[in-house]
């Protein structure tokens, strides 16, 4: 009975240290977004995605910040069409915001949370082969992005902008594409018949 009681308290101080660094580490990266720098925007994202790795019960949080990072750094400001084809070359996000959406790919999928990424100005983001499974990205400007074996089952993309994207291997199993924008819809499914976006898509290879 000793021996489990002294067992017990260790475990107890333990998750009170736990708490404490992961607020520790919540605090300093409020205060490194709020920064103008780069450099420490990337130390925020670091520290948050620490947090996802180690405390999932704190992931929720976590996620809510990096998303709420990702939209205040990419909203749309234009409403014109993109030429088609595109210089793909042309387009791109920062250094953050492609680390803050690696990040968010990394909670894990049984703990439920909503992730937001509506409106967000993506175009040429790489977002080869991360869980956004379930995120929202309506309206979300994707224009030229890498969606090679993204996952996006489940995601709404309603009237998102897919157009010049590359798709291969992308799964979009229940996706929402109500209004989504693609100039060429072979692309989702390769081996199958083109259908319209505002159609669920299932196109896992």
């Amino acid at each position: 009975m000793g021996i489990y009681v002294t067992h017990d308290t260790g475990s107890a101080a333990n998750v009170i240290t736990l708490r404490g660094q992961v607020q520790s580490w919540f605090n300093s990266a409020a205060q490194e977004l709020t920064s103008k720098q780069a450099e420490d925007h990337l130390n925020a994202v670091g520290t948050l995605k620490k947090i996802i790795e180690v405390s999932p019960s704190d992931q929720p949080r976590a996620v809510a910040e990096l998303a709420a990072f990702v939209r205040s750094n990419t909203p749309i400001t234009h409403s014109t069409a993109y030429p088609e084809p595109s210089d793909c070359s042309a387009f791109g996000v920062a250094e953050s915001v492609q680390a803050a959406l690696a990040a968010i790919s990394e909670r894990d999928p049984k703990v439920p949370m909503s992730v937001y990424l509506d409106r967000t100005e993506l175009s040429g983001a790489d977002l080869h082969g991360l869980n956004l499974r379930g995120v929202d990205l309506a309206g979300a400007d994707l224009h030229c992005a890498n969606l090679n074996k993204t996952d996006f089952n489940d995601a709404i993309m309603d009237r998102a902008d897919l157009t010049d994207t590359k798709l291969i291997g992308t799964q979009f199993a229940g996706t929402r594409f109500t209004g989504a924008r693609v100039n060429d819809t072979s692309r989702f499914c390769s081996h199958q018949q083109p259908r319209h976006p505002d159609y669920n898509y299932v196109c896992v290879s």
